[in-house]
């Protein structure tokens, strides 16, 4: 190690403690209860508990003795409360000030009553909320037809567009024009998507414009359409210097833009840039997986092009297995079984993405929404 090297922590000693003690309750997020505990002389004590905020699911349970009156030392509404609150591993908890303590002065009842009776409030509370779960019901396949017509979906599943995406990671593939020489060989990709920062190269998207044009000349002749629109995408995970790059040039970056649209692969640019007025397109990071989530996302503004990696039906080739902050030397490695992973720097220099090396080429299989290659 030399002076000026970076180093990371790795290990946190507090933090490894509190992640040990979150094991240790069943119920870490616990449910906020009220109580109201009532206690006359000569009478039976009675204990109210409800879910804060649901007081119409309020259970309410009565002592088995009769209170008496105090000899030595009587009951005190502090006492009675500390009680209550000893709700232990159990789905709730209390705050001081969401008991309510009403008892008689002078008279004497055992803390082990209190307890039985908080006890038995909980479990009360807890199978009165299990009961209401039991009696629902499984929806039809009738019951499901008609929700899907109605939220316009398509019996729940995703439908493939008539759009196909060529989705690139790298510099080397776009300055190479590997596979962008292939494209007339694989009929029907309507857009090129390419990194942001590799987009705002101006020789470089006009160059790559041009090979297009030129590659697919004679292939556009016989299918009489247009080559490829070219789409800047946003990788999912743009924390560090990618989102200082945005923030610092977004008016730039909006204006280059503002004809073809940007591909956005993480929820938190969406909304910027949607209201800038720039199309935006969905990404794989919105793991957009059912017919639901493209509703929400077209809802918003968002035409899903690359739905999550889940989904396999709808995509192929280079698929990062992982995306880390971590330095990673080595352009490939081996793992412990024996199998081969390549690395790849993001262009923020921030960034690595982890392939695992496929022997299968990218192009081979049917057509597919999407298709990716480093």
């Amino acid at each position: 190690m030399c002076k000026g090297d970076k180093v990371y922590k790795v290990t946190d000693k507090r933090l490894m403690t509190a992640a040990s003690k979150s094991y240790e309750n069943d119920y870490a997020r616990k449910k906020s209860v009220k109580m109201k505990f009532t206690a006359i002389i000569d009478d039976l004590p009675k204990l109210e508990m409800y879910e804060k905020g649901d007081e119409k699911r309020q259970v309410c349970v009565k002592a088995s003795r009769k209170t008496e009156s105090a000899v030595k030392s009587a009951l005190t509404c502090e006492r009675a409360a500390t009680q209550l609150r000893k709700l232990g591993n159990t789905v709730f908890c209390a705050e001081p000030e969401d008991i309510e303590v009403n008892i008689d002065e002078g008279i004497a009842f055992p803390a082990s009553e209190i307890n039985d009776m908080r006890r038995r409030a909980a479990d009360e509370l807890i199978k009165r909320k299990l009961s209401e779960y039991e009696k629902r019901v499984a929806l039809s396949s009738k019951e499901i037809e008609a929700i899907c017509g109605k939220e316009n979906l398509i019996n729940g599943r995703l439908q493939a567009k008539d759009s196909r995406g060529l989705f690139i990671y790298s510099r080397e593939t776009l300055s190479s024009g590997c596979p962008i020489g292939k494209i007339s060989d694989c009929s029907g990709y309507t857009e090129i998507y390419i990194p942001l920062e590799l987009y705002m190269e101006e020789k470089l998207r006009d160059a790559l414009g041009e090979r297009l044009a030129k590659t697919n000349a004679s292939f556009l002749q016989k299918k009489e359409t247009s080559h490829p629109k070219i789409i800047p995408y946003i990788l999912n995970v743009s924390k560090g210097n990618l989102d200082r790059y945005i923030n610092e040039s977004f008016g730039e970056i909006v204006d280059q833009v503002s004809d073809c649209g940007i591909m956005i692969c993480g929820m938190e640019w969406i909304g910027r840039f949607a209201e800038a007025g720039v199309k935006v397109y969905g990404g794989y990071g919105l793991n957009v997986y059912n017919s639901q989530s493209l509703k929400t996302f077209d809802e918003l503004g968002v035409e899903v092009r690359g739905y999550s990696h889940e989904a396999d039906e709808y995509l192929r080739g280079d698929i990062p297995l992982m995306i880390t902050e971590h330095p990673v030397s080595d352009k490939a490695f081996k793992d412990r079984k024996g199998a081969y992973y390549d690395v790849m720097k993001w262009h923020s220099r921030d960034k690595y993405l982890v392939f695992k090396e496929e022997s299968e080429g990218v192009f081979a299989g049917g057509k597919r929404m999407m298709t990716y290659v480093k």
